[in-house]
């Protein structure tokens, strides 16, 4: 499936392993890949980065590593959210039009029978799941360029397809959230006694006023999945990284039930090993502005 040469026949020293196993060298055995759940941390117990007691290496590394993320980010978003807002504009008009040619009831049940969702799913993901390996793409390209090692974006690596698969699960949840917006907006027309055409209507007039808004809304909380996860993914493989520190919107106090327990700015500076990290970054709320960066081992040029 690779396309890779066959392994010869070295008399019995050649073994037949499943695709699901992962080769890693010894200078990734600090990271174990499947660490048990962990525990939110206490207060008591949280370390944050005191840039105090940087070396000039790590100072160095930490602001390239800042920038470089950013930036990335920042093309990433700016690039999906008009894909992403594309593809909610057409949305629109499927919904609209499929709305307005419904007969009979159909239109008062409650999973709007009237939509085809499957094939509206089908559409989100071919936007999103492109939007998740660019991501991904650009996360390992930063980490190789930051770090000097051979850091590769593979879908072959079984890691990154389920990383993949993990992404994919988000991919439900949004298209979830469009069924629900438009079974509101079916439910209310037809209390207020509209016709199938007016409630079409209004659909697309939501749809309209809404798409580029939320367009980026997605694009920003999706990077933050994707980029982030990638990252930590190859900070792992690239050996030299530990620890991660995350940078947060320090100004955002308020406690919004975070399933990690934290605020935004509780969050900010954090660090944390790196199979830890992933527990924070779900925890980060729509539209955030989450990054995630490597804390290396042993800085480079120092070891």
């Amino acid at each position: 499936a690779l396309d890779l040469p066959e392994l010869p026949n070295a008399q019995g020293k050649v073994f037949k392993v499943p695709f699901s196993v992962v080769f890693t060298p010894a200078a990734q055995l600090t990271y174990t890949g499947e660490p048990e759940p962990v525990a939110v941390p206490e207060k008591a117990g949280r370390v944050y980065m005191d840039t105090k007691t940087l070396s000039p290496a790590q100072f160095e590394f930490r602001s390239r590593a800042s920038a470089r993320i950013r930036r990335d980010r920042q093309r990433l978003i700016e690039q999906g959210a008009r894909h992403i807002g594309k593809m909610l504009k057409a949305q629109g008009v499927r919904l609209s039009e499929s709305i307005a040619k419904s007969q009979g009831d159909s239109l008062a049940r409650k999973d709007i029978e009237a939509i085809d969702w499957d094939a509206e799913e089908q559409e989100l993901a071919k936007v999103l799941n492109r939007f998740y390996m660019a991501n991904g793409e650009a996360a390992f390209e930063a980490t190789a360029g930051l770090t000097g090692t051979d850091s590769v974006w593979q879908i072959s690596n079984p890691r990154i397809a389920k990383l993949m698969q993990q992404l994919g699960l988000r991919i439900v949840a949004i298209n979830e959230s469009t069924r629900v917006m438009v079974q509101q907006i079916v439910t209310d027309g037809l209390l207020d006694g509209q016709t199938y055409r007016e409630i079409a209507e209004a659909i697309a007039k939501h749809v309209e006023q809404t798409y580029a808004g939320r367009a980026m809304t997605i694009a920003r909380t999706e990077s933050i999945q994707a980029y982030s996860k990638a990252s930590v993914l190859s900070y792992a493989e690239s050996g030299v990284v530990e620890n991660v520190e995350f940078i947060d919107n320090p100004e955002h106090t308020e406690d919004y039930g975070a399933s990690d327990g934290m605020s935004c700015a509780e969050r900010d500076g954090l660090v944390v090993p790196l199979y830890e990290a992933e527990m924070h970054i779900e925890a980060e709320h729509v539209n955030g502005s989450l990054l995630v960066i490597g804390v290396l081992a042993t800085p480079l040029g120092e070891g």
